[in-house]
């Protein structure tokens, strides 16, 4: 449960960070929000290699890719929002 958490944590700081940028209109946000994203990712791999598998593992799938989904494109409307 602690490897959850801190991958939950880092990635909910990366939405928020996320959602400064396009509030504020800084594109360069959106790299300090991916690396948190990164970071996020990461841990959640880690934790995964640790665990081995589990019954939630195509959900944990789904889920991984639905929110590098989102987050890419809240990122590119982050970037190339008209002004």
């Amino acid at each position: 449960m602690t490897w959850q958490r801190m991958a939950l944590g880092f990635v909910s700081l990366g939405a928020v960070t996320l959602g400064a940028a396009a509030r504020r209109d800084t594109p360069w946000m959106v790299f300090p929000a991916a690396a948190l994203f990164g970071l996020g990712a990461a841990i959640a791999l880690y934790w995964r290699g640790r665990t081995e598998g589990g019954e939630h593992a195509a959900a944990l799938r789904w889920l991984a890719v639905a929110t590098v989904a989102v987050a890419t494109m809240a990122a590119v409307l982050t970037v190339v929002h008209p002004g």
